[in-house]
């Protein structure tokens, strides 16, 4: 097993959940209006879910000796400010779920999520 590459791998994982985490906080935060309360507990749901997510991959460095990063992934703008209202624009994000795939091949087959 390549470390390096694995705790790489691993760091960028946090990397992104940790923006996922900020990104469904601020949208989260910009909902507004009529029936946004389940709206804006879906969001916070999301939130939770990366921080856990960030939380898992961190635990991983952390087990194989490594130092988790401190950064987090890059901020995409996904709302745009039409006619003076914000609106979400749902197709760039979430990104494809991908990172599972590929990080699962780091974890013993009784542990994977996902079948290969």
């Amino acid at each position: 097993m390549d470390k390096d590459a694995v705790l790489k791998t691993l760091n960028r994982i946090m990397e992104l959940e940790l923006a996922g985490v900020v990104r469904y906080t601020h949208y989260a935060l910009m909902v507004y209006g009529y029936n946004r309360i389940p709206i804006v507990d879906w969001l916070r749901k999301q939130a939770d879910e990366g921080l856990l997510h960030a939380r898992q991959a961190g635990e991983l460095v952390t087990w194989l000796g490594g130092h988790p990063s401190l950064g987090i992934g890059p901020s995409v703008r996904c709302w745009k400010k039409t006619a003076g209202r914000w609106r979400f624009m749902w197709h760039r994000w979430p990104p494809p779920p991908t990172w599972h795939k590929k990080a699962q091949r780091f974890l013993p087959p009784a542990a994977r999520p996902f079948p290969s």
